[in-house]
């Protein structure tokens, strides 16, 4: 009995390793750059951000279950953190072919999709990102100009004053 459990999970990894390499494939040819992580004890792919201005590097895609769920990554090399974002591409597959596309057709909308989607994501966290930026120098402006310091090199006084 438990060799038909390990068997069954073994099975199930092998599984989850092949759709993440289908949807590396699926992502370089939407001409996005990827880093295969499909060999470690926790397999994922991660797509580095586009803009260098993010707080974070980057997505790391993954398996949850059934399904793939990505998850913003500050480093290729480290946890994930925050909201997982699902991607369920047998779903867009079953949409689509109720849409009367052909099979190829309906791989080539999810391809098209599923970058779309990722770079739709990479642009809104860019510019809420942007948003938190002017908000602080906002909050932190003095007369609209902000915390400007000018080194003042006449010296300083104040301690040269006595009261006599």
């Amino acid at each position: 009995m438990a060799f038909g459990f390990i068997e069954f999970v073994n099975k199930k990894q092998r599984e989850n390793r092949r759709h993440l390499g289908l949807v590396k494939r699926l992502l370089e040819r939407q001409n996005m750059k990827v880093a295969d992580h499909r060999e470690d004890d926790d397999p994922y792919i991660f797509v580095p951000t586009p803009q260098q201005s993010l707080s974070f590097d980057g997505l790391r895609i993954y398996n949850v279950g059934n399904m793939l769920a990505y998850r913003v990554q500050k480093r290729e090399d480290t946890s994930p953190y925050g909201r997982a974002y699902p991607m369920d591409l047998e779903e867009m597959y079953n949409d689509y072919m109720g849409d009367d596309f052909k099979e190829e057709e309906a791989a080539k909308q999810i391809m098209q999709a599923v970058g779309e989607e990722l770079a739709r994501f990479f642009k809104k966290s860019s510019e809420a990102e942007g948003e938190i930026r002017g908000a602080e120098l906002d909050k932190h402006a003095d007369g609209g100009m902000g915390n400007i310091v000018v080194p003042n090199t006449s010296g300083d006084y104040g301690s040269t004053i006595t009261n006599g």
